[in-house]
């Protein structure tokens, strides 16, 4: 029971994200003055998290009525769970390596920072293509959650992932916090930017320390489901929002706006 409510209650919450990523993604079209390989990274973006919602629709479709009424199915984990798992892992890895240019446009006196952020997105794209293999390779049995080489994988791939995104948040909440200006309005246009980045900052941190905690605590249970399902939505509806919303920030903001857009 607890694994049926946890699969749709996550499937049903990454719809609702899905949703929102459709309106900001519209949003950010309409505004944006890009230059085409940002353009192109949201389009990519975007079109990964159809393909994530798609296969989520599968899931759904195998488990609950392809395979209604038959408990032993959730013995086994489908070829489609497995599609989506690597999909949000291309999702997080690919938001991490932007934010690593743009961490470096805005230190390039400290290119350590730029160097820790990039390492910490290769560790979490590895460590989840790990957790992928000891998937397949156990067959797609439920009972590899909980083995120890599983565990571990994900253990170490959403903790460089969170670790990863506290290093990026306050490298860029840095950048904006130290940029001055004489002007009344672009120093409030500053700190909505810096509300911006900090929350975005947050909200993923806090999605992946709470999937850890939940698979850790409890791998077998699927309660963790909830967040995975939402994990990659997550990413991509901050980024696009953040995106969608610049094009009320550039003007006033020549500091170190235009470093932070492409």
């Amino acid at each position: 029971m607890v694994t049926k409510i946890s699969c749709h209650a996550g499937i049903m919450v990454s719809t609702v994200l899905f949703g929102i990523n459709i309106v900001q993604t519209w949003i950010y079209v309409n505004t944006n003055e890009d230059k085409w390989p940002l353009r192109l990274f949201v389009t990519f973006l975007f079109g990964v998290d159809v393909a994530q919602t798609a296969i989520c629709s599968k899931i759904v479709h195998h488990y609950f009525i392809e395979n209604f009424g038959n408990p032993e199915v959730f013995a086994g984990i489908s070829v489609p769970t497995d599609v989506e798992y690597a999909l949000v892992v291309v999702i997080v890895f690919f938001v991490q390596l932007y934010f690593v240019g743009r961490v470096y446009k805005l230190h390039r006196n400290r290119i350590w920072l730029p160097v820790v952020i990039a390492i910490g997105a290769v560790g979490t794209f590895v460590s989840g293509i790990i957790s992928i293999d000891n998937i397949v390779r156990g067959a797609s049995d439920t009972s590899t959650l909980v083995n120890t080489h599983m565990r571990i994988a994900a253990g170490i791939d959403h903790g460089f992932a969170t670790v990863t995104d506290i290093i990026t948040t306050v490298a860029l909440s840095w950048a904006v916090s130290t940029a001055h200006s004489g002007f009344r309005r672009t120093r409030a246009l500053l700190q909505r930017l810096l509300l911006y980045i900090v929350t975005r900052g947050l909200l993923v941190t806090v999605v992946q320390v709470a999937f850890l905690i939940a698979y850790e605590a409890q791998p077998y249970g699927l309660s963790w489901a909830v967040l995975h399902f939402c994990l990659g939505k997550v990413y991509v509806v901050t980024m696009i929002t953040m995106w969608g919303n610049a094009e009320l920030l550039l003007p006033a903001m020549p500091l170190i706006c235009f470093e932070l857009q492409a």
